[in-house]
């Protein structure tokens, strides 16, 4: 999509057999497309969108652990998680792999420990990311207290996806 500003708060999207698709509103430095084509300002989603954006919308899975495996992206591309150190690289390793459904066996609750936007397995230090993707204007344009509530949505789901409680036994 190509836009075309013919003034300088009006402009005309047009695709790549010249059809014009969308008018821009030039309400900032930065305009971007909404889900229905619409341009308007600098936030890519419109209010109602916003509403209805879950984890499940930024992080998508299947997961896969970078080139560096210190890494992990969504298969959107959303950067996911970091680890720290070559053990938190295994055990990030394992949790793509229950994320996933790839393995069953999960870890035990006291040996996950959550600390705002990072993840302690047996000691060793994960970091979720995806806070530029969700408040950059590039990426959701969220407000802050949006965006942490779908990264702690999404660190609710990590936690009880690779989780179980050890103690109580199942006969």
């Amino acid at each position: 999509m190509k836009v075309r500003f013919h003034s300088k708060y009006l402009g005309l999207c047009y695709n790549r057999r010249n059809k014009q698709i969308a008018s821009v509103e030039w309400s900032s430095r930065l305009a971007h497309p909404t889900h229905n084509g619409e341009v308007r300002g600098s936030n890519p989603l419109s209010a109602t969108m916003k509403e209805i954006l879950t984890f499940k919308d930024v992080y998508v899975p299947p997961f896969k652990v970078g080139d560096l495996e210190i890494y992990v992206f969504s298969s959107n591309g959303t950067k996911t998680f970091t680890a720290f150190g070559d053990k938190a690289q295994a055990h990030m390793n394992h949790i793509v792999s229950l994320l996933n459904g790839e393995l069953t066996e999960k870890y035990d609750k006291s040996d996950v420990i959550v600390d705002k936007d990072k993840l302690y397995v047996k000691g060793s230090l994960i970091m979720v990311r995806g806070w530029g993707t969700l408040i950059g204007s590039g990426g959701y344009n969220l407000t802050p207290t949006e965006a942490a509530k779908i990264q702690d949505d999404f660190i609710q789901w990590v936690v009880d996806t690779i989780t179980e409680d050890k103690s109580i036994r199942k006969d």
